[in-house]
């Protein structure tokens, strides 16, 4: 059973990968807006490294967002509304950035989306909110 999800698994990663890198007919690939052979090993190196961090970051510090959307939405709508709401906000927030941080370390070889831009806003759990 174990052997079958794995190659389930194999063929579903295979499938993601080759509909998300398109390549044209001068053999250009784009992610985005970006042309993939105008930027330079380093920078797209960094842009994988930046994104594994980010999501081995996120994946650890997720369950943050619980105390974190308590205390913002006491602060934002009063210590009843907090005491309510803010723990459903929290444990909705940690799911996201919990499987968004799960992606990020899945799938960090991918320059997707954009060329390895973040998913969510703020980035990391300790940034404040716009």
């Amino acid at each position: 059973m174990r052997k079958l999800a794995r190659v389930s698994l194999g063929f579903l990663l295979l499938f993601f990968i080759s509909s998300r890198i398109s390549c044209a007919e001068d053999k250009t690939i784009y992610s985005g807006d970006v042309n993939l052979y105008d930027q330079d090993a380093q920078a797209v190196v960094g842009g994988m490294s930046h994104k594994l961090v980010r999501g081995v970051a996120n994946v650890a510090t997720g369950l943050g967002e619980f105390p974190k959307q308590i205390y913002l939405t006491s602060r934002a709508e009063g210590a009843l509304m907090g005491s309510t709401v803010g723990p459903l906000k929290g444990i909705g927030m940690a799911i996201v950035r919990t499987f968004v941080g799960v992606h990020d370390v899945v799938f960090f070889f991918l320059p997707i989306p954009g060329f390895y831009n973040p998913i969510i806003d703020p980035v990391y759990v300790w940034e404040k909110e716009k």
